[in-house]
């Protein structure tokens, strides 16, 4: 799988709930818990060029611009929010 965990300044834990992900010069906060099962996206993967995560769990993958699942299990999208530059 293509991508970057937790430890690289892809993935940056931000408290218990949410999750800063900086890819493709943009940053985008994300729920700490995947909305599938809960799985910790801070452990997930990163895809920079197509700008997705990957939940380690189910592996339920998520457009960080929208949200919108791309692949893996039926789950509801992942609600994602955009700082500014």
């Amino acid at each position: 799988m293509i991508g970057r965990r937790t430890g690289s300044d892809v993935l940056t834990p931000l408290g218990e709930d949410e999750v800063l992900v900086s890819a493709g010069g943009r940053h985008i906060v994300v729920p700490a818990a995947c909305p599938h099962r809960g799985g910790r996206l801070r452990y997930g993967y990163v895809d920079e060029k197509r700008l997705r995560i990957t939940c380690p769990l189910h592996f339920a993958t998520f457009d960080l611009g929208t949200g919108e699942r791309v692949a893996g299990p039926d789950c509801p999208a992942l609600p994602v929010r955009e700082l500014p530059r």
